[in-house]
C-alpha cells in the first residue's frame, strides 16, 4: 500500500487560545492561525479542508474537539495540526483519550513548534494539566482578594451594577421594599406571595441583573422567605458562597457559611435594620426534620393521594406539633389553577402524634382481639403468592445472562484489538452497573425468598406487629409491613386507584366521601388496610 505524501494528505488547521493560559494572551488568535497556515506551506500540505479556531476556549474542557473526532471517524480528514500540546488542551486524560483516538483513526497529529512524540506526549500533557491547576488557584486568589475589596459578580435582585457598584434597581428594589412592609405588618410569606401573584409584581428571575434561559412568572413562598432573610437589603453583602469543584470541572458547591465574605455598609440598604430584624423574630422557620428513620419512622413512606408527591414531616421553631403535608403543597401553596395549570395542591395535612396514635390502636386491636387478629392473618394467607417472587427472579437472572453476553462481547473485541482500552472501559461501565444491579436484586430476593419459605408470611407479620406493640414505632417495623401510606382528603380518589389498588369497593366508597388513608402491604402479602377514621 502506498504511503500517502503530505501534499496529499486532507489537513485540518486548529487554534486555541485562552485568556486563562498563563494569566494573560499571549497573541490574538488570528497571529496563531497564520502561523499554522505558514507551517504548513513550509511542509508542503496543500489540502487543508477546514481551520478550526477557538477563541478564550479553556483547555480544560475536550467537549470543543467532537466535531473533530467525528471528522477523524469518518475519514475527512488524515493530518491535524495545532500549536503545541497546550492548544490541543490542558486535561491529560482527555488529551490521552484524543491520541488514542486519533492513531485509531489513522489521523497523523503534527504540532508547529515542537515535535510529537507518542512516547514523551503524556509527560508534556501532565505538564499541561499542572500549570492550568496552578493558574486557576492563582486566579481564584486574586478573585478572592477582589470579592474581599467589595467586588460585585452579580447584582442580586432588588440591585443592579453601576460602574462596579451595587445600586437599587428602582422596579426590583420597590418589590422587595412592599415585601418587607407586609412581613413588618404581620402578612404571612404564602399571603406576601398570593399579593404579589396578583398584581403581577417582578419576580427574582424577570428581574435579575443577568438574562436567564428560563424565567420564572410566580411568587411562591419559598421566594419570599429567602428575601426576608437575606441580609443585602440592609447593606450587607455577603460574597464567595460557591465555588467551582475542581478547575476541570463545570459544577459548583456551597461553601460554608463560616468562608464566606461578609462586607457590612457596602451599598446602599432597602429597608432598615429596625424592620429586617423585626421581621426575623417574627418568621416561623419551617424545615423538615432530619431523615434518620430514629426520628421520623414514616420516611419514604407517605405520599398524596392527589398530586402523588411526597407527603413530608414539617416542624416550627418551638413546642408546636409536628406534622406531615403534601411537598407541592408545601412548595407552592393551595390549588391556584389561575396562576398556572397544575399549581398547587391541597394540603393533605395529618399530625404525627394522630398518625401514630391510629397505627398503635390498630397494632393494639390486633395483639387484643383474636377474632380481628385471625381475620387479619388469614387475608394475608389468602393473599400469598410466593409464585411470585420465583418469576421475578427467573426474570431477573434472563437479563442477568443477556448483560453478561454482552460484556463478554466487548471484552473479546478489547482482546482482539477492534477496541481500544478507553473505548473499552466506556462501554463496558454501564453494562457492569446493570448486571451488578440486577445481581444485587437476584440476591435480594432470593434471601426473601428463602425467608418466605422458612417462615408463613403470617407469622411474619405478627413478628413485626408483635415488635411495634412492644417497642412502639420502628422505620424498619414499618417498611416490612407498608410499601406506602397514600393520603386522600374528600373526593381524590380515582377509579384507577381503586383497579391498581385492588380496593374493595366498600372501602373506595368510604375514601371517595370522607377521605381517609390507605395502607399498601408488602409484598407478597397482596392486602390492604384502610383507616377510615375523616381527615
Amino acid at each position: 500500500m502506498a504511503v500517502k505524501y503530505l501534499s496529499e494528505k486532507k489537513a485540518l488547521v486548529y487554534a486555541r487560545e485562552s485568556r486563562d493560559d498563563y494569566g494573560e494572551k499571549y497573541e490574538r488568535i488570528e497571529t496563531q492561525r497564520d502561523i499554522l497556515l505558514e507551517f504548513c506551506e513550509k511542509n508542503g500540505i496543500k489540502n487543508i479542508v477546514d481551520v478550526i479556531m477557538d477563541d478564550n476556549m479553556s483547555g480544560t474542557s475536550f467537549e470543543r474537539l467532537n466535531d473533530i473526532k467525528r471528522m477523524m471517524a469518518s475519514g475527512e480528514i488524515d493530518v491535524f495540526i495545532c500549536k503545541d500540546a497546550s492548544r490541543l488542551g490542558r486535561n491529560l486524560l482527555e488529551s490521552l483519550k484524543f491520541i488514542e483516538f486519533a492513531e485509531e483513526k489513522n489521523v497523523e497529529i503534527m504540532f508547529e513548534s515542537e515535535v510529537f512524540d507518542p512516547e514523551i506526549f503524556p509527560l508534556i500533557a501532565w505538564f499541561n494539566e499542572r500549570r492550568a491547576k496552578d493558574d486557576s488557584v492563582k486566579i481564584r486568589r486574586v478573585l478572592r482578594h477582589k470579592l474581599e475589596n467589595g467586588l460585585v459578580i452579580v447584582a442580586p435582585f432588588g440591585y443592579k451594577k453601576e460602574n462596579g457598584v451595587m445600586v437599587p434597581e428602582p422596579n426590583a428594589a420597590a418589590v422587595v421594599k412592599k415585601i418587607f412592609e407586609m412581613a413588618y405588618n404581620g402578612s404571612t410569606c404564602p399571603q406576601i406571595a398570593d399579593y404579589l401573584n396578583v398584581i403581577h409584581a417582578l419576580t427574582p428571575s424577570e428581574g435579575h441583573s443577568t438574562k436567564r434561559k428560563i424565567q420564572n412568572p410566580i411568587w411562591t413562598r419559598d421566594n419570599v422567605r429567602r428575601t426576608l432573610r437575606n441580609p443585602t437589603y440592609i447593606g450587607t453583602h455577603i460574597a464567595g458562597k460557591i465555588e467551582k469543584i475542581s478547575f476541570k470541572s463545570k459544577k459548583y458547591r456551597r461553601v460554608p457559611e463560616e468562608d464566606c465574605i461578609v462586607i457590612p455598609n457596602h451599598h446602599e440598604a432597602l429597608v432598615s435594620e429596625e424592620v429586617f430584624n423585626a421581621v426575623q423574630l417574627d418568621l416561623r422557620t419551617f424545615k423538615i426534620n432530619s431523615r434518620k428513620p430514629s426520628q421520623n419512622p414514616f420516611t419514604g413512606l407517605m405520599f398524596c393521594g392527589r398530586c402523588g408527591k411526597a407527603v413530608l414531616l414539617r416542624s416550627r421553631k418551638g413546642t408546636l406539633p409536628v406534622k406531615y403535608v403534601c411537598a407541592k403543597h408545601n412548595r407552592e401553596g393551595l390549588i391556584k389553577d389561575e396562576l398556572r395549570e397544575g399549581w398547587g395542591c391541597n394540603p393533605h395535612a395529618v399530625y404525627y402524634a394522630d398518625l401514630n396514635k391510629m397505627i398503635m390502636d390498630y397494632v393494639s386491636r390486633f395483639m387484643d382481639d383474636n377474632d380481628f387478629k385471625n381475620e387479619v392473618l388469614n387475608s394475608i394467607m389468602e393473599g400469598n403468592d410466593l409464585g411470585k417472587l420465583r418469576i421475578m427472579i427467573d426474570n431477573l437472572k434472563e437479563q442477568e445472562s443477556k448483560l453478561q453476553k454482552r460484556f463478554d462481547i466487548l471484552y473479546e473485541d478489547r482482546l482482539t484489538g477492534i477496541l481500544p482500552e478507553f473505548m473499552f472501559t466506556e462501554k463496558s461501565q454501564p453494562v457492569l452497573d446493570s448486571l451488578n444491579k440486577v445481581r444485587a436484586q437476584i440476591e435480594i430476593y432470593s434471601k426473601e425468598l428463602k425467608r418466605e419459605n422458612s417462615m408463613e408470611p403470617a407469622k411474619m407479620y405478627e413478628s413485626c406487629i408483635k415488635k411495634i406493640y412492644e417497642n412502639g414505632l420502628s422505620a424498619e417495623a414499618l417498611k416490612k409491613l407498608f410499601v406506602k401510606i397514600i393520603i386522600y382528603e374528600p373526593n381524590e380518589i380515582t377509579e384507577k386507584d381503586m383497579k391498581d389498588y385492588n380496593i374493595p369497593e366498600e372501602q373506595y366508597n368510604v375514601l371517595l366521601n370522607q377521605g381517609g388513608y390507605l395502607f399498601i402491604q408488602r409484598s407478597p402479602w397482596n392486602s390492604i388496610i384502610l383507616d377510615k377514621q375523616r381527615l
